[in-house]
């Protein structure tokens, strides 16, 4: 029988921080399904559920897929690819699957058109801690460690949370990571050493992933220590570590599309204005001007009004004021200080800029 393994994960948000750090995310107009086979009879049944992996990544809804509005999207997917290819058998894969991308402004246009609003590619950056313990010893793992016994625990995590669309960070596994936190660190939850160990690395997420074995079957308990949204703790199951991490990642997207992910479309075009202030220089301009520019959700930065220490931008964006705002705090450029009140008219919202 399948050994039966436990596995607990400590998830520390620090949602409620001031800076968070974004980390842009490839490959959110592609994916993978398995086919029988390279035909194209195959490959155009195979298309619609490629596509609807790439909507759940788009949007951060599961659901989106069965989600009437998506229909037209998903019935047309031939005409909104780009490119394909074939990935054969593998040692970690015996099935053959169909890798597709598809033209992001096509898609994009076609989710504004039916009134479906897309999370941008700028998302919280998740670090993940694993340990392992079993019969051949404990042991914290990264990238380039096996597991004690040989398996790879961490391919899971990574391989799911990039079918969500979510960033992941590694830890360096060097010297001052051994020193910081060790497996059993972990596997107890020490919350204070686990935060410690986590402070050189640029994340707003920290994963620690305990996994132990005995038994025949899988089960994951999840606790989520967040200042902003409180603790929080879950089980996932499984017949597999797979199936239960993949649980797991599951219910951390959906918390984060929950919170980031923008639940209406504005419409293109529509016009916001931002007042932001600390800018001393024309660096401090060019730097906030830029950040602006690079956001996924906007397609345009203009200034309004100069002053002394702040400028008034007005930006061109495809998302309402509360989901152009959320997507401006997970960056570590500009923080929200309020609106930007009567003095400034219709100035709206207001930043500072970060040093």
């Amino acid at each position: 029988m399948m050994p039966r393994l436990f596995v607990f994960l400590v998830l520390v948000g620090v949602f409620g921080l001031p800076q968070l750090q974004a980390m842009p995310v490839s490959g959110l107009y592609e994916a993978r399904v398995t086919v029988p086979d390279q035909s194209e009879s195959e490959r155009r049944q195979a298309l619609p559920r490629v596509l609807g992996q790439v909507l759940i990544k788009l949007t951060g809804d599961r659901g989106i897929i069965d989600d009437g509005r998506s229909k037209p999207i998903l019935n047309n997917a031939q005409d909104y690819l780009q490119q394909y290819r074939y990935l054969e058998p593998g040692d970690d894969d015996e099935s053959l699957r169909l890798l597709a991308s598809f033209d992001s402004a096509a898609v994009s246009e076609a989710l504004r058109r039916e009134g479906i609003a897309a999370w941008g590619n700028e998302r919280p950056a998740t670090l993940v801690w694993l340990a392992v313990s079993n019969d051949a010893g404990d042991q914290l793992v990264g990238m380039e460690q096996s597991a004690p016994g040989g398996e790879n625990y961490l391919q899971p995590i990574i391989e799911h949370a990039q079918r969500r669309g979510l960033p992941l960070l590694l830890p360096l596994m060097d010297l001052e990571d051994a020193r910081e936190l060790d497996a059993a660190d972990v596997r107890d939850g020490s919350v204070s050493r686990i935060r410690a160990a986590s402070e050189r690395y640029p994340a707003d997420i920290v994963i620690a992933v305990s996994v132990g074995a005995g038994g025949d079957s899988v089960r994951a308990r999840w606790t989520q220590l967040s200042q902003a949204d409180g603790d929080a703790d879950w089980t996932t199951s499984g017949d597999s570590v797979d199936a239960a991490l993949a649980a797991g990642i599951d219910r951390l997207a959906d918390k984060l599309a929950q919170r980031y992910a923008p639940r209406t479309v504005a419409g293109e075009g529509r016009r916001l204005q931002l007042t932001v202030t600390d800018i001393d220089s024309l660096e401090d301009y060019a730097r906030a001007q830029k950040y602006l520019a690079g956001l996924s959700n906007v397609s345009r930065v203009n200034v309004s009004r100069v002053r002394s220490d702040s400028v008034v931008f007005e930006v061109e964006s495809n998302v309402d004021a509360a989901a152009l705002d959320q997507t401006i705090g997970i960056g570590r450029t500009l923080r929200a200080a309020g609106d930007a009140g009567d003095s400034d008219g219709d100035a709206g919202r207001r930043y500072r800029l970060l040093p």
